[in-house]
Parts: C-alpha cells; structure tokens; sequence
C-alpha cells in the first residue's frame, strides 16, 4: 500500500503505485497530488502519536 511505502521511505514506488491507479500513470495528477499529502499529514500525525 502506498501509505506504507511512504511510511518505510519507499516514495518513489509508492509515488508510482498512486499514478498507475488514480492518475492514468501521471504522478503530477491532482489527485496522486492530493493522495500524497494526505499520506504524509497522517504519517507526521501517527509518527507525534507515539512521543511521550
């Protein structure tokens, strides 16, 4: 899942994963753009989850 991938700094498949399904191959789509910061905020918000 891309959201994993990006989690473990696989970005560039993950960034693939998100073009070859929501951007017909394009990773400059809207959408893949959007997908991907959405990614990212809920990794930086999981990641301050787990400071004490």
């Amino acid at each position: 899942a891309p959201r994993w991938l990006i989690s473990r700094g696989r970005n560039d498949e993950a960034r693939r994963i998100l073009a070859k399904y929501h951007g017909n191959g394009d990773p400059n789509a809207p959408l893949v753009q959007l997908e991907w910061q959405e990614f990212e905020e809920a990794i930086k918000l999981d990641a301050s989850d787990k400071r004490w």
